[in-house]
Parts: C-alpha cells; sequence; structure tokens
C-alpha cells in the first residue's frame, strides 16, 4: 500500500510538473473531462434518451480537449494583451470584448466542428449552426461577461482557461441540448426559423405562426384610397 500511495504521488508530481511547463495543458486535461460530464448530464436530462451514448460522449471531450482548449488558450492570452489591466472595470472590458468578438467563432465552431465530426455533411452542418447560433449567442451574452469578469480580475493568468472550463460545465449541457434537438424541436425563443413572406397574403410562417395583426381587406381598400388622394 505504501508503495502504491508513493508511485500515485510520484505521477501527480509529474503531472503538475508537465502543467507549469505547458500551462495549455492545464486546460486540455480539464475539457477533456468536463465536456464528456457535460454532455452526460445533459444525456441523464434528456427524457428521449433510453441509453447512454458513451460515443457521443468521448466525441465531446476529444473535440473540447484537442480542439477548444488550445484555442481558448491563445484567444485569453491575446486578450490579456489587447486589454491589460486587472482591475474591475478592465475585467469588465474583456468580458464583453471576449463576448463581442471571440465568443461567435467559440460558438460556430462548436456547431459546426461537431456535425462534421458525428459524420454530418457540410452544409448540414451550417444550416444548423444559421438556426441555432444566434438565440446561443444572445444566451452567452447574458452569462459570459460576468464569469470573464471575475475570471481576470480574480484568477492568476496561468489558471484561467481552467476556470472557464469549470465554469462552463453547466454551459457544455446547455450547448450539448441545442446541438443534439433538431432546430424545430427547440423552444421559439431557441431557434431561428426561416421567415415566408407571400406579396399577396403578407407575412407567412414567422416563429411558427402567423401574426394575428394581419390586415384586413376593407382596411386596405380604405389605405389604398387614401394613398391614392
Amino acid at each position: 500500500m505504501p508503495a502504491t500511495l508513493s508511485v500515485f504521488g510520484s505521477l501527480v508530481k509529474s503531472l503538475r510538473k508537465v502543467a507549469d511547463r505547458y500551462p495549455v495543458t492545464r486546460g486540455m486535461i480539464t475539457y477533456t473531462l468536463l465536456w464528456p460530464s457535460g454532455n452526460l448530464l445533459q444525456q441523464a436530462l434528456d427524457d428521449s434518451r433510453e441509453w447512454w451514448d458513451l460515443r457521443e460522449a468521448a466525441r465531446y471531450g476529444l473535440y473540447g480537449g484537442l480542439v477548444t482548449a488550445p484555442l481558448l488558450y491563445h484567444w485569453l492570452q491575446l486578450l490579456a494583451r489587447l486589454v491589460p489591466g486587472a482591475s474591475f472595470s478592465q475585467a469588465l472590458a474583456k468580458g464583453f470584448v471576449d463576448q463581442l468578438v471571440f465568443a461567435p467563432v467559440n460558438i460556430s465552431q462548436f456547431f459546426v466542428g461537431m456535425s462534421l465530426l458525428e459524420g454530418r455533411q457540410l452544409e448540414e452542418a451550417l444550416d444548423e449552426w444559421g438556426r441555432k447560433f444566434p438565440s446561443t449567442w444572445m444566451i452567452s451574452l447574458s452569462v459570459w461577461p460576468l464569469v470573464q469578469c471575475l475570471n481576470f480580475s480574480l484568477v492568476p493568468a496561468k489558471n484561467r482557461v481552467m476556470f472557464v472550463s469549470c465554469g462552463s460545465f453547466l454551459w457544455m449541457a446547455f450547448l450539448s441540448y441545442m446541438q443534439h434537438t433538431d432546430a424545430d424541436d427547440l423552444p421559439e425563443g431557441l431557434s431561428i426559423r426561416r421567415v415566408h413572406y407571400d406579396y399577396h397574403d403578407g407575412p407567412g410562417d414567422m416563429f411558427g405562426h402567423r401574426p394575428a395583426s394581419s390586415l384586413s381587406p376593407a382596411f386596405s381598400s380604405q389605405i389604398s384610397a387614401s394613398c391614392r388622394t
């Protein structure tokens, strides 16, 4: 038993040395663990699932650790140079710059990248991105500026990716829900659906319903008559 504890302690020390020497590995390891955990949480909350999809969770770990974590690490390094300082106002500014500049890229690469990793065609992946991206970004804008403000004002630079990844656990469950729910099955506020406009009858299907304030033929005739006069 003591020998086992000694080996385990040596392994932990070695991992700490690697993490200190290569800070990006902190985020990569954390994302490799937390992304599939967030996906499994979403699977547990999804009543339509009859079994655990471990391959799906593995894809999340692979993509989060090898793609998203390095991308996030280099972006945080760049952001620290673009908006230097650690005061509250500077940290808040970093949070909003992060959401206005990087978040659209990050959300887009998630939807498109995960769809391609699942074997979908590029056209299908882009169509899903177009229907789910706007509402996802709006929700992100309401959550992440505060998280990033705390990150830049209180957390040491070498631990910022790890802090963000811990904060993204529930966010990952939400993204997993968005990714694996068909756009037509999402709640009305979470999906952007195409708007059909008929030049004779006016607006058609807008977010799943026809506007109730359509002009009656009689009222339209009155408007036309008044315009001619």
